[in-house]
């Protein structure tokens, strides 16, 4: 995998243990997320397995779903039909994830 791409499982992989075709973003100078991600948990998971008694998945979810939803939002300036549109998702999943998170929608008209 290279540095300078981003590679994210097409939306239309499920996971059903096939293997997926990635659809690939070139970014420059940007390091695989996948490999950062790892990175950072790696040191970290005995306290994260400790502490989380079957909800690390969720915890993890929600850290990378936050800022993921906060920096589409701010790109669409808080229309969240586009940012659903950009995630992929269904705007009431979005609004719904919006909530559950605690994000707070700043829309300029």
């Amino acid at each position: 995998m290279s540095n300078n791409v981003l590679e994210c499982a097409s939306p239309s992989a499920g996971v059903s243990g096939k293997s997926h075709t990635p659809a690939k973003a070139t970014l420059a100078g940007v390091e695989s997320l996948e490999r950062l991600i790892y990175d950072r948990l790696k040191p970290v998971m005995p306290q994260l397995e400790k502490g989380y008694n079957g909800g690390l998945h969720q915890c993890v979810m929600d850290l990378v779903e936050r800022p993921l939803i906060r920096l589409v939002l701010e790109q669409t300036q808080g229309n969240q039909c586009r940012a659903a549109e950009v995630l992929g998702i269904n705007r009431n999943t979005l609004r719904k994830k919006i909530l559950q998170l605690g994000l707070h929608i700043n829309s300029n008209p």
